[in-house]
């Protein structure tokens, strides 16, 4: 058995949909959230974690969920699987991209940019946590991910993390639809 992270994101333009989103999130025992990569855009996505024995069953526990999503009249804009590196060297499953996220006090994030740490990093907050800024790095080499391993040890050393983080990297093995994070990546294709 392998765990499994996944989300799925909606659009959500009223209220009344949000409040569609979270009542459904609640029903399937899923935390709902609403992050702001960019400052004036928001994904709202669903977050759980799960066990499967293989990559398809978790893909199939997505579609239910997506499903669900899609009969109360919610509009689904991504399906996203992550997983943990030991997956990888059980399966060879081929994966999209390595992420860090590393949750820190939205109050210290001037420490980060004083000791020179925001290069690429990419911050975004999840508006039922104010306090906490998440800062994620992205790449498609592993190695890249693991020369930014230092930087959360500095972060680390100087507090800026909060309690709730747990070192870990993680990889996405799933995505339907990875440019939704273009804008905040600075990516032009």
């Amino acid at each position: 058995m392998f765990n499994f992270e996944t989300h799925i994101t909606v659009d959500i333009s009223t209220v009344d949909q949000l409040d569609t989103f979270k009542r459904v999130c609640n029903m399937m025992n899923v935390k709902p959230i609403i992050i702001n990569p960019t400052g004036d855009v928001s994904q709202v996505m669903t977050s759980s974690t799960t066990r499967h024995a293989s990559l398809q069953d978790a893909i199939d526990h997505v579609c239910v969920q997506a499903f669900v999503l899609k009969e109360s009249n919610l509009r689904v804009i991504r399906e996203k699987i992550e997983s943990c590196p030991k997956f990888i060297k059980m399966t060879g499953a081929e994966y999209h991209y390595w992420e860090i996220h590393v949750p820190c006090h939205t109050d210290k994030l001037s420490i980060i940019s004083s000791v020179g740490l925001v290069g690429a990093w990419h911050t975004s907050r999840n508006e039922f946590k104010p306090n906490v800024t998440m800062l994620t790095f992205r790449s498609a080499n592993v190695n890249d991910i693991k020369i930014k391993q230092h930087d959360v040890d500095i972060m680390l050393k100087l507090g800026i993390v909060t309690p709730s983080f747990k070192d870990h990297v993680e990889y996405a093995v799933y995505d339907t639809n990875y440019r939704l994070d273009d804008k905040w990546l600075n990516i032009e294709r």
